[in-house]
């Protein structure tokens, strides 16, 4: 059962929603795919086309890295260890 997904500073030790890695990794594929289009425009300007290219591929993969690491399903990467066992 997944846990309640959560948008919060202090999630950086649990995984984003499972919904958000497969959104986040469609979109990944749809900038590859603009950055393509992007340059088969034929825009005079090569640097505003390679302006675009970088807006594209590094300003929307940094905002989904940082909201992968403030989302969370409210489940932990590792179990939380019992100090008071013997083994």
């Amino acid at each position: 059962m997944m846990g309640k997904t959560t948008m919060n500073i202090h999630n950086g030790n649990k995984p984003a929603p499972r919904w958000f890695r497969k959104t986040k990794k469609a979109i990944g594929v749809l900038t590859l795919a603009a950055n393509v289009m992007v340059q088969s425009w034929g825009l005079p300007d090569p640097l505003l086309v390679a302006k675009i290219q970088l807006w594209c591929t590094i300003g929307i993969g940094a905002v989904l890295e940082a909201l992968e690491i403030i989302l969370a399903n409210g489940e932990e990467y590792s179990p939380i260890s019992d100090n008071n066992s013997n083994g």
